[in-house]
């Protein structure tokens, strides 16, 4: 109940970094107010808690409470209802500048002004993982301002190593967006010099890569991205999840799998029936177990002629 979850959190409050609750219908209001006791907290984890309201969340984030200023992981998931952009910039306003490491919001409402704080936030370079999935308000436009270096009164995009993106609107995913993530996760940028693209590193080498990426259901993506992926994170990619991708074929998928190095070990491809058995029976590393390749959702494997 609301009540014990709220005695549990605030006997173990003095002691506490880590809350997770989640498929709690009867929290509410008196299990966030208790956790405004806590003062060491670094991760936060709220999932399907149908009874909390944004107001409740709201008041994590008031000057009164310093539960959240430590704070480095937060997670909120399938809270539609109640999370939007008011939320996450007053939970955001409440957490030390530049302190977050991850944030992994999923089937919330929020919209592109969130992305602008989150980035607003980033002042240290901190935030390595990233998690907007089933958020279906953010546009394109906003994703490739977010990823945009060298914005004017905005720090550095965030150099990130996992990003799930998966399960978004179908248009939100462009060929665009993706390869400006990839850049940024290099610590590189794209600007126009005499109108024609140039990239520029930040600070004396770009490194970096991102190590796991979920583009799911991104319709709009074609073997362009693939392209991105190949060149910007040939030596940190480890897994990717295309699933519900039909504009990438088998050739883009192929070069890319040709290009990375052998890091790269798991391929989840579920509802791509375009990928046929020109890649799935034609690469030296499809099927090789030395390889170390994990393809998941192969279920077509003979190409209709």
């Amino acid at each position: 109940s609301d009540e014990r979850a709220a005695e549990l959190i605030r006997v173990l409050g003095p002691t506490l970094s880590s809350v997770e609750f989640f498929a709690g219908p009867l929290l509410a209001g008196g299990f966030c107010e208790s956790l405004t006791a806590v003062s060491h907290l670094l991760e936060l984890s709220l999932a399907d808690l149908g009874a909390v309201e944004a107001r409740h969340l709201m008041a994590l984030g008031t000057h009164k409470s310093r539960c959240l200023r430590r704070l480095q992981n937060l997670k909120l998931q399938n809270m539609k209802d109640v999370v939007d952009d008011a939320v996450i910039e007053r939970v955001l306003s409440a957490v030390d500048p530049g302190n977050l490491e991850g944030l992994h919001l999923s089937n919330v409402n929020i919209t592109d002004a969130t992305l602008s704080f989150v980035r607003k936030h980033n002042t240290l370079g901190k935030l390595k993982s990233l998690e907007l999935s089933q958020c279906l308000n953010l546009t394109s436009a906003g994703l490739e301002t977010f990823f945009t270096g060298e914005i004017k009164g905005l720090p550095d995009p965030p150099v990130l190593k996992r990003l799930n993106l998966g399960l978004c609107h179908g248009t939100t995913l462009s060929d665009e967006v993706i390869q400006l993530a990839m850049l940024s996760s290099t610590r590189r940028q794209l600007r126009m010099i005499n109108g024609v693209n140039s990239l520029k590193s930040s600070g004396a080498l770009a490194r970096g890569g991102i190590v796991q990426l979920d583009i799911s259901k991104g319709c709009g993506l074609t073997d362009q991205s693939m392209e991105s992926l190949a060149t910007y994170c040939q030596h940190s990619l480890v897994e990717l999840n295309m699933s519900f991708c039909p504009r990438i074929s088998d050739k883009g998928l192929g070069y890319l799998v040709e290009k990375v190095e052998h890091q790269f070990c798991k391929l989840i491809i579920w509802g791509c029936a375009q990928i046929t058995e020109e890649f799935l029976d034609g690469h030296a590393r499809v099927g090789d177990d030395e390889s170390g390749l994990e393809i998941i959702g192969a279920w077509m494997k003979k190409r209709m002629t």
